[in-house]
């Protein structure tokens, strides 16, 4: 459990984020699967594409996805039939 005191909700959300990252890294670097979970529908899109962002921005994303690996396969296959785009 970590704790979180921020009171400004957008530097608390930006807070959670990058903890969140730091802790799935290192499950990661582990070797190991991870599951996040979130509240809502709308908070799964948000959180995705700030893991997502603050992967590219420490030139980090390839501890989640190899470069022509299968994952990276199934992520393109899977977009085709999302219907929602956040998702």
């Amino acid at each position: 459990y970590i704790g979180i005191t921020e009171r400004n909700a957008f530097k608390r959300f930006q807070l959670q984020n990058e903890i969140c990252y730091d802790k799935a890294l290192v499950q990661r670097q582990n070797g190991n699967q991870m599951l996040i979970f979130v509240h809502s529908r709308a908070e799964t899109g948000k959180t995705a594409k700030a893991l997502r962002d603050l992967a590219l921005e420490r030139d980090e994303l390839s501890n989640f996805v190899r470069d022509g690996g299968p994952t990276q396969e199934i992520l393109r296959e899977e977009t085709a039939g999302v219907k929602n785009a956040d998702l």
